[in-house]
């Protein structure tokens, strides 16, 4: 994540950074704020332009997937690959 004190993170962006880490996430929220969260962890992944960079020199393409309970009030996001080499080589 950012090392630089000053700089906020914007709301979504700790959750992107978990999913990049871990490639899962799993949110404990309201359902009636799925959709916002999710549009916000997407637009951050839309933002991220090093990470679509790197993916893109080695031949990878990544999907962003969502499953939200909402009787338990659960979002679990993760992201699975869709072509080239493995995201572990990265």
């Amino acid at each position: 994540m950012n090392t630089n004190s000053n700089t906020k993170l914007r709301r979504y962006q700790p959750i992107w950074e978990q999913i990049k880490k871990h490639r899962k996430a799993t949110i404990v929220a309201p359902s009636c704020v799925h959709k916002k969260i999710f549009d916000g962890v997407k637009k951050e992944k839309w933002r991220d332009q090093a990470y679509k960079l790197l993916l893109a020199e080695a031949g990878i393409r990544v999907k962003l997937y969502k499953r939200s309970d909402k009787k338990k009030n659960i979002i679990v996001f993760t992201i699975k690959q869709t072509n080239g080499v493995s995201l572990e080589d990265l």
